[in-house]
C-alpha cells in the first residue's frame, strides 16, 4: 500500500466528474475512477483513463493535472494528500466509499483546488450522515508531514468509521484480508471484497424458498422442474413450493454466476466443481402448510426478499440467481424465487410470452402468502425482463390495497412504455419503486421490434414515472441479471445501488444516469 502511487490525473479526473454535467461525463463514474488506483504504475494508471473518456476530457484532466503538479502551495499539497488517502480508504471499504461519493464536503475538497474553475460545477445534493463520516475520516488522518497512510491505518480509520457509524464490520473482514492477502499488495489484489479465498475451505450454504408453475418429474429419485406448465392439475394445485439449499464457492466473485463452460468449450472445465462453481444440492417439494411453518418458524419478524426471473431462463438458472442476490446482498432474511415456466430457449420467445400471462394469478397467490402468513415484517421484490409483466399485472390487481412491500425493483422490464403509464398510479403504495433501464438488453431490444411499440426497459430516453426513480444503466455495456456472464467490473454500481435499497432503506446512489419525477417534474 505504501507504494500505491495515486496520480494527479486521478484527482483532475474527481473535479472533471464533479463538476461537469453527468451527461458529457456518463462513462466516467466514481467507481471507475477510484479502481484505476488499484493499477500500482501511474502510466498504466492514465493510459487506462485514456481509455475510459474522450480525447477532449483527458485533455482537461491532463491540463489540470499539471496545474496540480504547479501549484506546491501546503495547503493544496496537504489536501491533495488527504483525498489520495481517503481513496485508499474507499477502496478497502463498501459503506465508505458509497457514503464519500455522497459528501459534498468530498465534493467541494475537490472543487476548491481549482478556484478558477470552481464557479462552473453543478448543484451538489446535501447527505448529512456522508458529510459527517467524510469529516470523520479527515480529522483522523495522518498529520500532514507524513505523506503516506500505510496499510495498518487504513484498516484501523475504515474499522472506526464502521463502528461509530455502521455498527458493523459486513465488509471489512479485516483478520480474514490479512491472512488471504499479501499485505504489502493487498488493494492492488482487492477487488470491492471479491476475493479469491483458499479453495478447499467450505462453501456458503443459502437457502432459497421457492414457488413454481412448472410440472415436475422424478428422475432417479429426484424432483426435477420441466419447462412444461404444471396445468393438468386444478388451479389450486398449480402452484407448488419448495426449498433449495445452494452453495455459493469462496471464490464467487461479486456479482457473476460460476458454472461450468458449455461442453462444446472442451479446452475449459466442463464438470461441476463445489469449489468453483454455484451449485444446488437440493431441490425438495413441500407441502404448503409445512413450507409456511417452516418459514414462520425461522423468519418470523425478519424480511423477505423475491425474485422473479425473466424469458428464457430454467428452473436452476432462477435459483443460481436467486441464491447470488442474497448471497452478493448480505440478506439476513427469508429469499424466495418465482419460477414461471419459461421455456429457457432463445426461440421460444412466443411461448414465454403466453406463460408469463398465465403466470399472473400464481405470482399473486405466492406473493399474497408470503406478505400475509409468515409474519415477515415487509419483503423486497426484484423482477427482471418479462417476470415484470406478471408483477405489473398484480399490482393493477391490487388496485392501490397497501401489501407489507418496501421496494420493488423493476430490472429491465419488458413491458410496453404506454401500458406502464397507465399503471403508475398504483406506484405510490410502495416506499421505493426502482426502475432500471439499459438499452442493451438484447431481448428488450427484440420485444420493441417484435411489438413495435418501445419497452419500459430500453426506452430511449428512458422513462420516468411519478413516484419511481429510474435508473439508465446502458453504460454497463451488458444486460442486466444476464445469466451466466461475469460483469462484476462494470455493474457494481447496480449492486451496490440494490444493497442499500434493500439493506438500507435508502434511495438509489446514481453513478450513471439518476431520473426522477417524484417532486413533479423529472431531474436529472
Amino acid at each position: 500500500m505504501e507504494n500505491m502511487g495515486i496520480s494527479n490525473e486521478i484527482i483532475a479526473a474527481l473535479y472533471i466528474k464533479i463538476s461537469f454535467n453527468a451527461q458529457e461525463t456518463s462513462r466516467l463514474t466514481f467507481k471507475s475512477i477510484f479502481k484505476l488506483s488499484l493499477i500500482k504504475e501511474p502510466s498504466r494508471q492514465k493510459n487506462k483513463l485514456k481509455e475510459l473518456i474522450s480525447k477532449n476530457e483527458y485533455y482537461r484532466i491532463s491540463t489540470l493535472a499539471e496545474e496540480l503538479n504547479k501549484n506546491n502551495s501546503p495547503d493544496k499539497t496537504n489536501n491533495i494528500l488527504d483525498l489520495k488517502n481517503i481513496i485508499k480508504i474507499c477502496l478497502s471499504d463498501n459503506y465508505i466509499h458509497y457514503h464519500i461519493v455522497r459528501s459534498s464536503l468530498f465534493k467541494d475538497s475537490v472543487l476548491k483546488l481549482y478556484n478558477s474553475y470552481y464557479k462552473y460545477h453543478h448543484e451538489i445534493r446535501q447527505y448529512k450522515k456522508s458529510d459527517d463520516i467524510y469529516q470523520f475520516i479527515v480529522e483522523h488522518l495522518p498529520p500532514p508531514d507524513k505523506k503516506t497512510i500505510s496499510k495498518g491505518e487504513v484498516f484501523d480509520i475504515s474499522h472506526r468509521v464502521n463502528q461509530y457509524f455502521h455498527h458493523s464490520e459486513e465488509f471489512l473482514h479485516i483478520e480474514e484480508l490479512k491472512q488471504i492477502i499479501e499485505p504489502t499488495d493487498i488493494l492492488y489484489q482487492m477487488q470491492y471484497n471479491s476475493l479469491s479465498f483458499n479453495q478447499e475451505t467450505h462453501p456458503n450454504n443459502v437457502s432459497i424458498y421457492w414457488g413454481t408453475n412448472r410440472a415436475s418429474i422424478t428422475k432417479n429419485d429426484k424432483t426435477q422442474f420441466t419447462d412444461e406448465r404444471n396445468n393438468g392439475v386444478a388451479l389450486s394445485e398449480q402452484l407448488r413450493f419448495g426449498r433449495s439449499l445452494v452453495t455459493i464457492p469462496n471464490v464467487h466473485e461479486y456479482g457473476e454466476i460460476e458454472r461450468p463452460a458449455p461442453w462444446w468449450k472442451i479446452w475449459k472445465e466442463t464438470e461441476e466443481d463445489v469449489y468453483q462453481h454455484i451449485t444446488i444440492h437440493s431441490i425438495e417439494l413441500i407441502d404448503k402448510d409445512k413450507w409456511q411453518s417452516s418459514l414462520k418458524e425461522t423468519y418470523a419478524g425478519k424480511e423477505g426478499m423475491l425474485f422473479i426471473h425473466g424469458y428464457n431462463c430454467s428452473f436452476e438458472d432462477a435459483l443460481y440467481r436467486a441464491a447470488q442476490l442474497k448471497y452478493d446482498l448480505k440478506f439476513d432474511g427469508a429469499a424466495f424465487c418465482f419460477s414461471w415456466a419459461s421455456k429457457a430457449k432463445i426461440l421460444s420467445y412466443n411461448i414465454d410470452e403466453s406463460t408469463i400471462d398465465w403466470s399472473t394469478s400464481h405470482l399473486e397467490q405466492f406473493i399474497d402468502l408470503i406478505t400475509k402468513d409468515l409474519n415477515l415484517t415487509r419483503l423486497h421484490i426484484v423482477a427482471h425482463s418479462m417476470g415484470n409483466r406478471a408483477l405489473l399485472d398484480v399490482i393493477n390487481r391490487w388496485n392501490g390495497q397497501k401489501k407489507n412491500i418496501h421496494t420493488v425493483v423493476l430490472a429491465a422490464p419488458d413491458v410496453d412504455v404506454d401500458k406502464m403509464k397507465n399503471i403508475e398510479k398504483c406506484f405510490s403504495q410502495f416506499e421505493n419503486v426502482t426502475l432500471y433501464s439499459s438499452k442493451h438488453d438484447i431481448p428488450v431490444n427484440i420485444s420493441g421490434k417484435i411489438h413495435g411499440y418501445l419497452r419500459a426497459g430500453n426506452a430511449m430516453p428512458p422513462l420516468v414515472l411519478q413516484s419511481t426513480d429510474t435508473i439508465d444503466v446502458s453504460n454497463i455495456g451488458k444486460p442486466i441479471f444476464s445469466l451466466g456472464h461475469s460483469y462484476f467490473a462494470d455493474a457494481f454500481s447496480v449492486f451496490n445501488d440494490l444493497y442499500y435499497l434493500i439493506n438500507q432503506k435508502s434511495p438509489p446512489l446514481i453513478e450513471l444516469a439518476y431520473l426522477s419525477k417524484r417532486n413533479g417534474a423529472a431531474t436529472f
